[in-house]
């Protein structure tokens, strides 16, 4: 793992963590996804998971909820330890559906806001909606997007969420998306991932790379390993 920006997760994680006055391990967090909808797999079913939306199955939404669940990896989270707020914004949602989601993780007290997509142009309402995430004590991750050598998609390109893009398991960028221009990168390449049938496969991607991030910082908060923003490593996402 790679740190890129050592001075916006600081601010990120300050937002987050400071400013709850989180002093010992939570026992229990929300958790946001905002993405398509997902399937209710039997590998689901002991996790308190939320649905707001139609939630219409889909299969990048149904592999998001597994890579952060861990359910097909050694480091699957604690279904007591968490609710999973799912948010359906379709396969090709716009601006104002991404920020209308944004806004209702935060009503709903989500801490953590998974967003493994995107929008290629910026927009004052994903941008209010993101300041509304920072100023409630929310951390955005969101994947940069398989845009190869362009610039990340927003809200990954914005100060205020997280950007991760993928890298395989030597730690070689993934020549579809832009790791030089992520705040963080992850292991996102051949990751085993459920699809809305159930089977197992191996999936790649930015948005893989930020959903495994997403995991990886919530096992940090419950185990309190990450507590304090201004001595937050990357190294504390590796446990």
């Amino acid at each position: 793992m790679m740190k890129k920006n050592a001075a916006i997760s600081v601010a990120l994680l300050s937002a987050s963590f400071m400013l709850t006055g989180c002093q010992r391990p939570p026992a229990h967090i929300d958790i946001a996804l905002i993405d398509s909808g997902q399937t209710a797999l039997a590998q689901f079913s002991k996790y308190d998971i939320v649905n707001h939306g139609a939630n219409t199955p889909s299969e990048h939404g149904t592999m998001m909820m597994s890579s952060i669940l861990g359910v097909n990896s050694d480091s699957q989270l604690d279904p007591a330890s968490l609710t999973m707020h799912s948010y359906d914004i379709g396969d090709a949602p716009s601006a104002s559906d991404i920020a209308n989601a944004i806004e209702a993780a935060v009503a709903d007290n989500a801490r953590i806001i998974n967003i493994s997509l995107g929008v290629r142009r910026p927009h004052a309402e994903i941008e209010k909606a993101l300041k509304s995430a920072k100023d409630a004590g929310a951390f955005v991750v969101a994947a940069t997007g398989n845009v190869r050598s362009l610039a990340p998609d927003y809200p990954a390109r914005y100060d205020t969420a997280l950007s991760v893009a993928a890298t395989d398991a030597n730690g070689e960028c993934w020549t579809e998306n832009p790791c030089d221009k992520a705040d963080l990168t992850e292991a996102g390449v051949d990751i085993p991932v459920s699809k809305s049938n159930g089977k197992v496969v191996e999936e790649s991607g930015s948005s893989i790379a930020a959903s495994e991030t997403t995991r990886k910082i919530v096992e940090g908060i419950l185990s309190g390993r990450i507590k304090d923003a201004s001595k937050f490593e990357s190294s504390q996402l590796d446990g």
